[in-house]
């Protein structure tokens, strides 16, 4: 497709690429059919041969995008609040166990206070993964097309996971709390089986980041 320069009107004009270019982006560039744009990712996405002009159409292709740092931006932000609520849970369910806190009416306070700012994380990944626009395109550090997806369906399959996550966590703040209950009483018995429980649970939450970054950067489920 053809796109005038906004600069001088010419039509003599290419698309910018961005990241690690492939032996395939080098020869294209060469010959004059891409400009390159280094290794940051800018909303600059066409350039002029006749003048040299550089601007944003907003209809960045595909075929040249990669969303690799806007992806891991997201993930990063993701996972440092989410083992922040993570580690509230277990600090302040130890405590409950400790000090013999086993009012349901605490419990239910406690817990809808951890599905709020659960909701509250997720709901932010999501707004950010929806600014991309309609497809997420993952570039591997040579320059090609490591997988591909639309927002949509990163959308659905975060909702699913969400709550995943949170079932995790309740299985953590279950251990949390017998386990601290278990070192206040002295229950030798009860102290092992609790400590398996939230090894477990740690075990889950870990192998789930993990699995979540995976799908993201590597494949699409």
């Amino acid at each position: 497709m053809l796109i005038e320069c906004s600069n001088c009107g010419s039509l003599a004009t290419i698309p910018v690429v961005y990241g690690k270019p492939s032996h395939e982006i080098l020869e294209a560039e060469k010959y004059g059919l891409v400009a390159l744009g280094g290794c940051v990712v800018d909303e600059i996405d066409r350039s002029c041969r006749r003048c040299s002009w550089q601007w944003a159409t907003g209809q960045k292709s595909s075929a040249y995008r990669d969303d690799r740092p806007a992806v891991e931006s997201i993930l990063e932000n993701l996972e440092c609040k989410l083992l922040e609520i993570r580690q509230s849970i277990e600090r302040d369910f130890m405590q409950f166990g400790r000090h013999g806190v086993d009012e349901h009416g605490k419990w239910v306070s406690v817990l809808y206070g951890f599905i709020g700012r659960h909701h509250c994380v997720w709901a932010e990944a999501i707004d950010r993964l929806l600014s991309i626009g309609a497809e997420v395109v993952i570039r591997s550090p040579e320059g090609n097309i490591q997988t591909k997806y639309s927002v949509q369906l990163a959308h659905t399959y975060l909702l699913k996971v969400s709550s995943e996550w949170f079932n995790h966590l309740r299985f953590l703040s279950e251990g949390c709390f017998r386990l601290g209950r278990a070192g206040f009483s002295g229950n030798v018995d009860d102290l092992k089986s609790a400590s398996v429980d939230v090894q477990l649970a740690r075990e889950a939450l870990d192998d789930f980041v993990q699995r979540l970054r995976h799908v993201a950067l590597y494949v699409s489920e």
